[in-house]
């Protein structure tokens, strides 16, 4: 790698460190802050739990749909409870090649979409990163057990679902395996939810406000598909996230997408 193109890596985790330090920052598709690559390491290798949950953050976030890098970056102390974080830099960090080498091993994750740097500093701390490039033809997921590990499974497909890492649920899974290019439902982006709200009221008449929670919404998409003598009715749950840019064509591009796509699985299933 180019030290071009490192540099471009460091400002982007340079950025976030400091957006901590202003506005207490946020973990979500894009980003999750860890402390520690073990939190009970003391010496020689790290625990193959350690590792699993290494393995199942990594294909969460290349599971993903989003429109940049998403980011692990260690040496930051998330107080979960009162939502704040604090740039302490770590100790100890494995080596590069040994992640990548369990990455190449145990996953389908493609390694040149894979970004690890153990030695980046800032402040006179270090803050290693693991950077995931946007991934192509996923899902993506673990191939070969790791050891005694539990936190990660073969059965399982991982994905971001805001600041957490959860297991995809059926209807999720069929979206990435028929039509990965597509798998777009979490990647519709509005400047803030009352713009999502009045867009979707306005193309749609069926929408119903589950949960409003500022930077996303959750919605009930009540759908009814009729066909000669067959009839259907569902709904289903989509989750949007609000962001500071807005590109109204895109938008309007991808609401149309969501509603051929909703239709195309109302019709396989």
């Amino acid at each position: 790698m180019s030290l071009d193109t490192i540099s471009h890596y460091h400002n982007m985790v340079r950025d976030h460190i400091i957006q901590i330090g202003k506005n207490g920052s946020w973990e979500g598709n894009y980003t999750d802050f860890k402390l520690s690559f073990d939190p009970n390491y003391k010496t020689g290798d790290y625990s193959d739990e350690a590792y699993a949950v290494f393995l199942r953050n990594v294909l969460a976030f290349a599971n993903t749909p989003r429109q940049k890098c998403a980011f692990l970056i260690y040496g930051i102390d998330d107080n979960q409870l009162e939502n704040k974080y604090e740039c302490v830099g770590t100790e100890f960090f494995p080596n590069p090649k040994k992640l990548k080498e369990i990455i190449t091993s145990h996953t389908n994750v493609p390694i040149n979409r894979i970004i690890i740097d153990d030695k980046y500093e800032y402040n006179n701390k270090l803050f290693p990163f693991i950077g995931i490039e946007i991934c192509e033809d996923g899902p993506f997921y673990l191939t070969k057990k790791l050891r005694s590990a539990k936190s990660v499974s073969t059965g399982n497909i991982y994905l971001r679902d805001s600041k957490k890492t959860v297991t995809a649920e059926d209807f999720q899974k069929k979206m990435m395996q028929d039509d990965w290019e597509n798998w777009i439902v979490d990647e519709l982006y509005f400047a803030n939810t009352k713009i999502i709200m009045e867009m979707f009221n306005d193309k749609f008449e069926d929408i119903e406000l589950m949960e409003d929670h500022q930077s996303y919404v959750k919605i009930l998409y009540n759908t009814k598909i009729t066909m000669k003598e067959f009839s259907h009715n569902t709904k289903a749950k989509c989750l949007i996230h609000a962001y500071p840019t807005l590109d109204f064509l895109q938008i309007i591009l991808k609401i149309r997408n969501l509603n051929q796509l909703l239709v195309q699985i109302l019709l396989q299933s």
